[in-house]
């Protein structure tokens, strides 16, 4: 069971998995697509960067997961939109700043 040190989000897709939004995901993301979550200034990421980010965060509990398979997982099991959500709840619970979060959408300024 997860502690409040280490935060995971449940997830459902072939099997109840849990996403954990740390520094080895961050880490994983960071190498496969060159971006940093941390410094990132858009509100949205392509469907590449949410497929690597799910595989980034599943890592944890699944060291011989593919990024392939976690795209397969995304395929079979669920949807872009579905998965956007749990990785930012994921985000907000790791690092508690959603608002600042490239997978939640901010309204327009000015």
């Amino acid at each position: 069971m997860p502690d409040e040190l280490s935060p995971e989000i449940a997830i459902v897709l072939d099997k109840e998995r849990h996403l954990k939004f740390g520094i080895r995901a961050m880490r994983a993301f960071e190498k496969e697509t060159g971006k940093n979550l941390l410094k990132a200034q858009t509100t949205e990421l392509t469907a590449t960067e949410i497929s690597v980010l799910l595989w980034a965060c599943l890592l944890h509990e699944d060291k011989e997961l593919t990024l392939d398979a976690a795209i397969d997982l995304i395929d079979k099991h669920s949807n872009l939109g579905e998965i956007a959500k749990k990785l930012a709840e994921a985000q907000e619970v790791a690092v508690g700043k959603a608002a600042e979060s490239p997978l939640v959408e901010r309204p327009p300024t000015g």
